[in-house]
């Protein structure tokens, strides 16, 4: 279990960004957070990978604060993609997914870190890229290196920051499958902030709708997203519909 108690963070000298936040996620289970620009979503999501730590509250996997993991640890068991896909290290994109099992790797890359590597370049359709520069490619491509390799590190947790927006839709729909199926498949706990109500409304299991240093709603995605919620945190009137097969969100006009 993935959970957040009484979260606070504010930046030196600056605002609160949120406060007294309460989230949990359990194995197989993929979490969204959602809610308008400048709310701390990304934040957040740091602040469960470590990267930021919260003024206040604590983050707890498998009922122990993150904290108390090593580096290492922390490594193997959280697996991060960040929203920030731009151009870095010129390094092959074989060379980057390769990175993913560095916790893993003592000496030099075994035969299987190699198998896995090469198993997750192929699902994620990026075969014919594997020996260009990272820096060669669009940022959809980019996107999808970044996920294979926080996927290779066979992480416990899966931290994805709007992992769907550098990509055109039919990829958008073929990432979110891969990883709805990978989060339920491996039992793993899935947390990703994407901004498509309807898309993180078919996808999501649970839902964390944050509102500027406001109350939040946390819960099954049934029980956070509907219509009030969308009108009260997005001040959009809209209306949750289904055709049958997939619900999406059926927004009609701003609230004034």
């Amino acid at each position: 279990m993935l959970e957040g108690r009484e979260l606070s963070f504010r930046y030196r000298n600056s605002e609160i960004i949120f406060e007294n936040i309460c989230f949990q996620a359990a194995p197989g289970e993929l979490l969204t957070i959602m809610g308008p620009n400048g709310v701390g979503k990304s934040t957040l999501l740091k602040c469960i990978n470590r990267i930021h730590r919260p003024c206040s509250g604590e983050i707890l996997y498998d009922q122990r604060n993150v904290y108390d993991y090593s580096r290492r640890e922390i490594g193997r068991l959280f697996g991060y993609v960040p929203q920030d896909i731009g151009g870095g290290m010129d390094v092959s994109v074989i060379e980057s997914v390769m990175l993913g099992r560095t916790p893993h790797i003592r000496v030099r890359a075994s035969q299987r870190d190699k198998d896995i590597v090469f198993e997750m370049i192929e699902r994620l359709g990026l075969q014919r890229y594997a020996f260009r520069s990272l820096n060669a490619l669009s940022g959809g491509e980019r996107q999808r290196v970044f996920l294979a390799r926080a996927l290779v590190q066979e992480p416990r947790v899966l931290l994805l920051d709007e992992p769907t927006s550098n990509l055109d839709i039919r990829y958008q729909l073929e990432t979110l499958d891969l990883i709805r199926k990978i989060v339920h498949g491996q039992k793993l706990i899935g947390v990703m902030i994407i901004h498509d109500l309807s898309l993180a409304y078919r996808y999501s299991d649970r839902v964390l709708m944050l509102r500027r240093r406001a109350q939040t709603l946390s819960g099954q995605k049934n029980d956070v997203i509907s219509d009030e919620s969308i009108r009260d945190v997005y001040g959009v009137v809209a209306r949750v519909e289904s055709d049958g097969e997939y619900p999406f969100i059926n927004a009609m006009r701003v609230d004034r």
